[in-house]
């Protein structure tokens, strides 16, 4: 029997949620003290891959900025205003937002190089980008990570698929860009027992960029 669009939503975000909270903080708890850490204030802010903007409208609130998010396609109920867009170029002019956000994004990105080149165009001088996002550490953590991608995209995004960069690639991907690295938090504590000790801190990373 088909699961109606209504029931598979349900049960996404009940395994999603049951997946991403530890025995302490929550997942998007911790993204957001990581993010707010890192920028701790801002006028105006682009989420990328917005989703349903819960992790973004939390950011936007404790810096103090109007939010916006974009992502490949609306999902029910966002917290924030969300554009659709191709994936790849963002529908902005240059120069519009102090804080960008790109989080578990790049690794489902065709072409992440382009969207990362995109956010720096769309940041104002002085502005920044932040990213959260894996690390691949050998096979097993690509299992890993993809098994738990799909999981917590369940009935939101059906052909979830992953390419994850180890740490090294991403410092070359972010230059390749067109941007500098100012801050790394690698490992980058997102849970507690039992799943760190499936996906340990050292799966996750938090970049704090500029434009070169």
């Amino acid at each position: 029997m088909a699961v109606a669009a209504g029931e598979k939503r349900g049960l996404r975000e009940s395994f999603a949620d049951f997946l991403h909270r530890s025995a302490g903080q929550p997942r998007d708890d911790r993204i957001v003290e990581g993010i707010v850490s890192l920028v701790p204030a801002a006028e105006t802010m682009l989420d990328v891959g917005a989703s349903d903007g819960r992790v973004a409208s939390r950011v936007a609130e404790r810096v103090g900025a109007a939010v916006e998010g974009i992502d490949v396609e609306l999902q029910p109920d966002a917290r924030i205003p969300v554009t659709v867009y191709d994936g790849t170029t963002f529908p902005f002019a240059d120069d519009q937002y102090d804080l960008v956000t790109i989080v578990d994004v790049l690794h489902h990105a065709g072409d992440p190089r382009a969207v990362l080149a995109e956010a720096f165009r769309v940041t104002r001088p002085g502005g920044w980008v932040v990213i959260k996002d894996h690390v691949r550490r050998g096979r097993w953590s690509n299992f890993v990570l993809l098994t738990m991608d799909r999981s917590s995209n369940f009935g939101v995004h059906e052909n979830t698929s992953g390419t994850y960069l180890t740490s090294s690639e991403w410092d070359a991907l972010v230059v390749d860009a067109g941007g500098r690295v100012e801050q790394k938090v690698w490992p980058f504590k997102i849970h507690d027992l039992p799943w760190k000790l499936v996906a340990p801190s050292s799966y996750h990373l938090l970049l704090q960029l500029r434009a070169a």
